[in-house]
């Protein structure tokens, strides 16, 4: 066996090695049978004491028959992790439900077809609360509703589309960034993406919004990716945390996770720093052992 053929077959290793460790990819579907939608997902609004606003939804019924939706609304509060709770017939502390109407109390759709309702809501003129915070809940005759989610996902029993009416707009808004860093508490990890985690605290009477941005930089100080963060929605005296995936799989060496962020309007802004080395040693280590293996056949048949 001739150099060139030695090192054709070392090639082949080198390709099926890529192969046999690179991730897959499944194509998802946009369109999910057997469900239903509401949009928007979440409603902000500002509407003073003893004002009247409408604003539209749109539901469309993609469950496969026709179907009757049920409209209602239920004081919405953060849980013990900072996400949106509904409370049913209990009312909140920042109280919205009473406020809240609907031409009709249902609506019956075919299959494969939307229609858009309008939301009124009027506040009362004794209302001096700074913010205030419900959910529109749709969800079909024949259900339940015990399985229920915020923010606008899919269920096939019930969704809940959180509205938030600021009262005052020149209610200030109080933050802080209580935590950033890889969820897990590791600085070394043998393959990319990263999962971080971000934990804001609201500290004021009224939602923030926070957002900023992470920059990914290499070990040369270059930014190597941007990911802006969506605005997360935190309510009044609570802690909300998300995840935010970092680098690719082609990721490799010591990173710094550089992110800036808000309260939502930009007057407090923070920045925090955090490094982590991504190395995958066991890809590293069947190469090097592949050049050496390959090195010596080559040296033998010279």
């Amino acid at each position: 066996m001739n150099k060139y053929q030695i090192l054709k077959n070392y090639s082949f290793l080198i390709s099926l090695l890529f192969v046999l460790v690179a991730p897959s990819h499944v194509l998802s579907q946009s369109y999910t049978p057997g469900t239903f939608s509401v949009s928007p997902a979440h409603r902000s609004i500002t509407i003073k004491p003893g004002e009247t606003k409408n604003f539209n939804i749109r539901i469309t019924n993609n469950i496969g028959k026709t179907a009757n939706f049920l409209l209602g609304a239920e004081d919405i509060s953060p849980d013990s992790s900072g996400e949106v709770e509904l409370l049913g017939n209990l009312s909140g502390p920042f109280s919205l439900k009473d406020f809240i109407k609907a031409p009709v109390g249902h609506i019956v759709l075919d299959n494969g077809k939307s229609e858009e309702v309008t939301i009124t809501i009027s506040i009362p003129n004794n209302i001096y609360l700074p913010g205030l915070y419900a959910a529109l809940t749709i969800s079909r005759d024949s259900d339940s509703g015990t399985n229920v989610t915020s923010g606008g996902a899919q269920l096939t029993s019930r969704i809940a589309v959180p509205i938030i009416v600021l009262t005052d707009e020149s209610a200030q808004v109080f933050g802080r960034l209580v935590s950033f860093g890889p969820a897990n508490g590791a600085k070394f990890f043998n393959r990319a993406p990263v999962t971080f985690n971000l934990s804001y605290e609201n500290t004021g009477d009224v939602y923030a919004a926070a957002t900023g941005i992470i920059r990914l930089k290499n070990i040369f100080g270059i930014v190597v990716s941007e990911i802006p963060v969506k605005p997360i929605i935190i309510l009044p005296h609570s802690t909300r945390s998300v995840t935010i995936n970092l680098g690719s799989k082609y990721s490799v060496g010591l990173y710094k996770a550089n992110l800036t962020i808000s309260e939502g309007r930009g007057e407090n802004i923070e920045i925090r720093d955090a490094r982590f080395v991504i190395f995958p040693w066991k890809i590293f280590l069947i190469i090097i052992t592949l050049i050496i293996t390959g090195a010596i056949l080559i040296r033998r048949r010279s």
